[in-house]
């Protein structure tokens, strides 16, 4: 299961690289169906369910995976003992998020709040304390916040070169609106150099009864 799916590329690679098969799940209908349009022949499906509820029996699935969802999910929790219910006894799960460990900038905060739509700010600390509440054992927490710094440098080039752009009449952006967005990023490389800002790759398994 891949839960909050998204346009499918974690899905897709899952059953094109392994041989498996695997099911997307995503809240917004035009994505899975953006999903499914991008099918190639692989083992994939892709449904359309809030990750609180997922539309899954019971036990069905022997692993999960998650990338940057949990924070999205206003009852992580819940989202977690969903999972759970869905993996058979001895499924793993594997999941990416973004992890607060100190305070941030202001202007960054409300920035990930909006326009990330980020339900929850999770720190480091609490993940595998939620995790393990939820019946899972085997937590494994990873650092891989140089995963940001590549993501945030491909940012600013990205920005330099719609600068250069607009400079030539290429495009047309404000010279506000740039300004910004490199101020953000800015602030963001900042924040994780200083580990406030942290990206975390957490694995668990659901207990053999």
């Amino acid at each position: 299961m891949d839960a909050a799916c998204g346009l499918g590329e974690s899905t897709r690679f899952l059953a094109r690289e392994y041989g498996c098969r695997v099911f997307g799940v995503d809240l917004s209908r035009t994505l899975a169906d953006g999903a499914a349009s991008a099918q190639n022949g692989e083992d994939a499906y892709y449904l359309v369910g809030d990750g609180e509820h997922l539309p899954l029996r019971d036990s069905s699935f022997t692993a999960a995976i998650s990338e940057c969802s949990m924070c999205l999910m206003p009852e992580s929790r819940n989202w977690l003992r969903e999972i759970s219910r869905a993996l058979r006894p001895g499924g793993r799960i594997g999941i990416t998020d973004i992890a607060i460990s100190g305070p941030l900038p202001p202007e960054l905060e409300e920035t990930l709040m909006q326009f990330l739509c980020i339900s929850n700010k999770i720190s480091w600390s609490e993940y595998p304390t939620m995790i393990q509440a939820e019946g899972f054992d085997r937590v494994e927490v990873n650092d891989e916040s140089s995963s940001l710094h590549e993501l945030l440098e491909a940012i600013r080039k990205r920005l330099l070169l719609a600068e250069l752009l607009t400079a030539v009449g290429k495009l047309s952006i404000s010279r506000d609106r740039l300004d910004q967005a490199k101020h953000l990023v800015s602030l963001a490389k900042v924040s994780v150099d200083q580990r406030n800002l942290r990206y975390a790759m957490i694995t668990a398994q659901k207990p053999v009864v």
